[in-house]
């Protein structure tokens, strides 16, 4: 992504329009935070900028600083082409369950889950709640 182009993306609307076809050809899978292209650009984006996941659409017309344009090309760049789960980008919280990267494989990534955390275990991971056959 150009300097150049960047700098006419001016809005948060801008950037909105800018992200979803970039969603739709790098062909991300949906989920964790969204299930479709736009509703995850603009999570991604509110919260990447710290504004309230329930901001009016009046938030669209607010205008980034250069500073806050080059952090969002960044999460852009971190979701759509390292292929980074949104959740995980912005440590997203699920119930008391919170997503983050292992730092062992960075490639990879787990959910931190009481359940998990709490479960007896083995090297393969929670037993005594699953009958092996």
């Amino acid at each position: 992504m150009s300097r150049a182009k960047a700098d006419r993306r001016r809005t948060l609307r801008d950037w909105l329009a800018f992200a979803i076809p970039l969603y739709h050809r790098s062909g991300a899978a949906f989920g964790q935070v969204a299930t479709n292209a736009h509703d995850e650009a603009l999570y991604l984006l509110l919260r990447t900028l710290e504004l309230p996941l329930d901001s009016d659409a009046r938030v669209l017309a607010r205008r980034l600083t250069p500073a806050e344009r080059r952090t969002v090309t960044a999460m852009l760049r971190r979701r759509l082409v390292d292929r980074v789960p949104a959740a995980y980008l912005t440590r997203a919280s699920h119930g008391s369950s919170q997503f983050w990267l292992t730092p062992r494989r960075p490639t990879s990534s787990a959910p931190t889950c009481p359940v998990w955390n709490c479960a007896p275990t083995t090297s393969n991971g929670p037993t005594g709640w699953v009958r092996q056959s």
